[in-house]
């Protein structure tokens, strides 16, 4: 698949904080030609990124947080640059529970020239990636398939994965916020990381600067239950309250 260009991301990003758009807006706001504009909403509606409507464009219909395909296209820089970080930390025979989302695919991307590594999933983004080193083994829960996330969920994926006890839990989130902690959309997405990080020696959470201002309905657990966090930018304000905290921000986080 095709990456998108620069004005097709900004239009997903549009379209997550208004539903919809106007092609004719679109056009003069980003000072090209309805023609262009509307080439770049077929490429998206062709991928399953969006949906056109008469004169516009929206999100695919039944969307709530939004598909995994798009998220692995939203923010895509910035999750390579935190998936190296979290790489750098992680040593060879290791092992790793590899959490839901995105983020976690580009975490994997970035393991993959890792030595005997056994990772623990539940997203099956995540062991595709994987599947082709026979050095690093996969081990894959059971339950409820989740279509346009790749993952599986659930009490029987709960119960499976409580099974394990792994040096390190890498898990992303929906949002987050400084006074409730780790926030995500779902509770089974959750219930998911609590368990991998409550069978974990360390929590790593890897987030992208757009978590910030996400606003995600379900409290995972406080910032205080996280031992690493692995991000592309912060803010002086926001590393002055992790460092309170007593929370590790890998170094490579951008500090404005």
């Amino acid at each position: 698949m095709q990456p998108l260009n620069t004005r097709q991301q900004a239009i997903l990003e549009r379209l997550r904080a208004q539903q919809y758009l106007l092609i004719d807006e679109l056009a003069e706001q980003m000072a090209v030609t309805p023609q262009t504009i509307r080439r770049d909403i077929n490429d998206l509606c062709d991928k399953g990124l969006a949906r056109r409507h008469h004169g516009g464009v929206g999100l695919p219909a039944g969307l709530h947080n939004t598909t995994l395909l798009e998220r692995e296209h939203s923010e895509a820089e910035a999750k390579s640059a935190l998936a190296e970080q979290v790489a750098r930390h992680v040593p060879n025979s290791s092992s790793l529970f590899l959490g839901v989302g995105s983020t976690m695919v580009f975490v994997a991307q970035a393991l993959r020239q890792h030595r005997d590594l056994r990772i623990i999933t539940n997203n099956l983004a995540v062991a595709r990636v994987l599947c082709d080193n026979p050095e690093i083994e996969v081990l894959v829960a059971g339950g409820s398939l989740r279509h346009s996330d790749q993952d599986v969920v659930g009490a029987a994926t709960v119960g499976w994965l409580n099974q394990f006890r792994a040096d390190a839990a890498v898990i992303g989130c929906g949002g987050i916020d400084l006074q409730f902690g780790v926030m995500d959309f779902t509770p089974e997405e959750a219930e998911i990381s609590r368990v991998m990080a409550a069978n974990a020696s360390e929590t790593l959470l890897a987030f992208d600067h757009s978590k910030w201002t996400r606003r995600a309905l379900v409290k995972v657990f406080p910032l205080a239950q996280v031992d690493l966090i692995a991000t592309d930018e912060l803010s002086s304000e926001r590393a002055a309250r992790l460092a309170e905290a007593r929370i590790h921000v890998l170094a490579s986080a951008k500090t404005a």
